[in-house]
């Protein structure tokens, strides 16, 4: 896995963890409520809400805000994460791109090196450059003549082809 994907799992299971951390510590302050409450009402008659009580179910509040805020605050933090990394990970394709284009360049310049170095081995065996140059022309002056004289050889037999399939329709 590479690093940029473990980074994000890593952050992504942080923010996970602390987010069910969080909803469970809220069921639970809600879950005491509620059973404080019950049991305040448990006496069969109605009991109006104490000072004590008001004041715990204020403090709780205060916790749901609190912990609303942090959470808020948590995602705010991930997502300037989840930004400088996509700037990072942006910065890098960019080298990467031009690591790439850079290569293919180096490797068309060494073919083409390549080939040039094998033209001037196949002209070293020549006492100059010039006479080496005059013999490549003459085998290719020799390779058009071979391939006229095949291609009116060919032409003949079509025309033979075509007398006989007129002579026998």
């Amino acid at each position: 896995m590479s690093p940029s994907k473990s980074f994000l799992i890593s952050m992504s299971d942080k923010l996970s963890l602390l987010h069910d951390y969080q909803k469970i510590s809220l069921h639970l302050l809600e879950s005491k409520l509620t059973n404080e409450i019950e049991s305040l009402r448990s006496g069969g008659k109605p009991v109006e809400l104490d000072a004590d009580v008001a004041a715990r179910f204020e403090r709780t509040l205060e916790t749901l805000r609190n912990t609303e805020d942090d959470v808020n605050k948590n995602l705010h933090d991930f997502t300037a994460e989840l930004e400088q990394h996509n700037i990072k990970l942006t910065a890098k394709n960019g080298v990467i791109e031009s690591l790439i284009a850079r290569d293919s360049e180096r490797q068309n310049t060494i073919n083409t090196l390549q080939k040039e170095l094998d033209i001037f081995k196949g002209l070293s065996e020549y006492q100059n450059i010039n006479m080496g140059v005059m013999a490549r022309f003459k085998e290719c002056a020799k390779l058009e003549q071979d391939l006229e004289e095949k291609e009116m050889v060919i032409r003949r037999l079509n025309d033979i082809i075509e007398e006989y399939r007129y002579e026998n329709q």
